[in-house]
């Protein structure tokens, strides 16, 4: 596990609607995950299928398999789970309480940790939007085109957008520059404009998540949105304890 707690991007999360979150982040982003039982050193591959909150995780098979005495050997036994996704890195440790097969595939259901050590590797805390929350985010490319989405999440580093209809060619490269971004934040009279730089281009569900990063913000342009990142933050958690 984490081990360096002078590090201030590095956190431990406790509250369960925190943890469920996190875990439908890892879910969401489809990230393999890397896990380590008492009978290999080496880790496997996996991914989480399902979070029964409060309950168990469902893991798919684990690739290479480890080398078990039977099959049920597991059950019981302490794991070791980590995963990086949405710029996070996390870490926790949980039980096997179950084991089946499926279609000739095994799989493991796991309890749901009591704390994630989390580490924010890209250095500025990143907000997820509330479901309540539709900000609409507007951008031009340098071609011309134009692209109208919905902010997914956001910090003072970058943002997300999700595009459920007009998609980006997943051919652009990183860097590729958004010379024109429109940001309606809720509450601001006036909309939010920037450049950005794209950083990556992924696909959950129906949507294209284009992840960002902001150009030459003005110390203003930082405050307004160290102000926005505090008060969705806020109402994020008090949808996610009702």
């Amino acid at each position: 596990m984490l081990n360096t707690p002078n590090n201030n991007n590095i956190h431990t999360v406790k509250l369960s609607s925190h943890i469920n979150e996190l875990i439908q982040r890892v879910i969401h982003g489809r990230a393999t995950i890397s896990v380590v039982t008492p009978y290999d050193e080496a880790p496997s591959s996996s991914a989480i299928l399902k979070l029964v909150p409060h309950e168990f995780l469902l893991l798919d098979e684990l690739k290479p398999s480890p080398k078990l005495p039977s099959e049920r050997s597991l059950i019981g036994k302490k794991i070791e789970i980590k995963a990086y996704v949405d710029g996070i890195s996390l870490e926790f440790s949980t039980n096997v309480i179950g084991s089946g097969v499926q279609q000739g595939t095994r799989y493991y259901t796991v309890a749901v940790p009591r704390e994630i050590i989390y580490e924010q590797k890209r250095g500025s805390f990143r907000v997820s939007t509330t479901i309540s929350q539709q900000i609409p985010v507007s951008f031009s490319m340098q071609s011309g085109l134009s692209y109208r989405g919905e902010l997914y999440d956001v910090s003072t580093g970058g943002i997300s957008i999700a595009l459920r209809k007009e998609k980006l060619d997943e051919r652009l490269l990183r860097g590729t520059v958004i010379p024109e971004c429109t940001i309606h934040f809720p509450g601001s009279r006036d909309p939010f404009y920037c450049q950005l730089e794209l950083q990556n281009i992924r696909t959950s569900g129906r949507m294209q998540l284009v992840g960002t990063s902001f150009i030459s913000l003005t110390p203003r342009q930082e405050r307004e949105l160290e102000k926005y990142v505090a008060t969705m933050d806020r109402k994020r958690r008090r949808e996610l304890v009702k």
